[in-house]
């Protein structure tokens, strides 16, 4: 048995991070000791979750954003894994935002990168953030296949789905719509992301839906577009009350009540998905996208982008939609790929026009999701990870 600390967001938080951190420090628990320092949920005091310790994140003495809590964070965890004896970190972050502190060894203890690959090529950033990790987990495998092409060692341990919360629905779509106030007789097409800056690629959803409305007219009356994210654009995201009306959509969005929007609980979530006909995430890079395996596992196709990788869990039971450009981002040295309107289109069309393809392939992707189960799959594959790590350690 070792003494794993978990480095990422609070296990409640309902973040992606978050869900991993619940999800695989609970499983794990009983086989190895585990504790989560919290880079994002928590600042104060350490607090008991469900058997697992949570340390506090640390407070930076200037206000910052939350890679530099993570930053200020990560200078203190030499000392909290010397004072509790943990064997090793486990890291799960956008890494290269304290690429300085690993690269340099400003953080001397042993840690296992468990980040995202996003992009194609690489992010050198990342590549300097992994020099002195014990062991890189990726999220997928083009991931894996994109370090195996830089000869850099790494184990392929995807993100999961609870398919105890998330399944294909065991009554009618009507009845789910109707328990959210959603119209009965639409084609509901979802979208599950945050709003924070372009990345996820909301504002492309949103005039493909615009242009599919202008060329189909009738699809006013029995299509809608669910987005489950900030609708204000508070954080440096976009107005997408504005984009409503910006692609003359207003009247055919529904946004989840804001008041609630980080509140709804995973139960509910998997509600959305039974009462949606089809998910929609366009985004420029994802290191995994959690709403698309969880959306698969309750029966329903997505239409995503062709890239990183969302191509290998769509693929075969959805749409995928065709880049139009790859533009460098300059904080991170990452290429995000800018989706093709025109595709987000058709993709509407093809699935408005074929209600049984939509169920063609929501069967298939239902399928495609117990491959994921965090219980069969999954956590198994940790297990066995972390046992050769264990066996490795010990003999150093």
């Amino acid at each position: 048995m070792m003494k794993l600390l978990w480095f990422g967001n609070a296990p409640w938080a309902n973040s992606g991070y978050g869900k991993n951190a619940r999800n695989i420090t609970s499983r794990i628990k009983d086989k190895h000791e585990v504790a989560v320092l919290c880079n994002w949920g928590l600042f104060g005091g350490t607090v008991d979750y469900n058997g697992i310790k949570c340390h506090p994140g640390t407070i930076p003495s200037v206000s910052g954003d939350e890679k530099t809590f993570t930053k200020s964070t990560a200078r203190n965890l030499d000392k909290l894994v010397e004072k509790y004896k943990y064997d090793a970190t486990i890291c799960h972050f956008d890494i290269w935002s304290i690429n300085d502190l690993l690269y340099s060894k400003v953080v001397r203890s042993r840690y296992i990168a468990y980040a995202p690959v996003d992009s194609d090529p690489v992010c050198p950033i990342y590549v300097d953030s992994i020099e002195n990790a014990d062991e890189i987990v990726t999220f997928c495998d083009w991931a894996g296949e994109m370090l195996d092409k830089l000869n850099i060692k790494n184990t392929v341990i995807p993100h999961g789905v609870d398919t105890k919360i998330y399944n294909p629905p065991t009554k009618d779509k009507s009845e789910y719509k109707k328990k959210l106030g959603i119209p009965e007789d639409c084609t509901i097409f979802t979208i599950v992301g945050t709003n924070v800056g372009p990345r996820k690629g909301i504002h492309e959803a949103m005039e493909g839906y615009g242009r599919f409305l202008n060329k189909h007219p009738e699809a006013r009356k029995n299509t809608r577009l669910y987005i489950h994210s900030e609708a204000f654009g508070i954080d440096q995201g976009f107005s997408l009350v504005n984009l409503g009306q910006l692609f003359e959509i207003s009247e055919n969005v529904i946004f989840t009540t804001q008041d609630d929007y980080q509140q709804v609980p995973e139960e509910a979530m998997a509600d959305l998905f039974r009462a949606s006909d089809v998910h929609v995430l366009t985004s420029h890079s994802e290191g995994f996208g959690m709403p698309l395996i969880e959306s698969a596992a309750c029966g329903v196709p997505s239409i995503a982008t062709d890239y990183t990788s969302m191509t290998e869990l769509v693929n075969g039971h959805g749409i995928l939609v065709r880049i139009a450009v790859k533009e460098l981002q300059p904080r991170n040295y990452v290429y995000h790929a800018i989706p093709y309107t025109p595709d987000i289109t058709k993709a509407f069309e093809t699935y408005w026009n074929d209600p049984n393809k939509i169920k063609e392939d929501g069967k298939k992707a239902a399928e495609f999701a117990l491959g994921y189960d965090w219980d069969k799959v999954i956590i198994p594959k940790w297990l066995k990870f972390l046992d050769v790590y264990e066996q490795k350690i010990s003999k150093k």
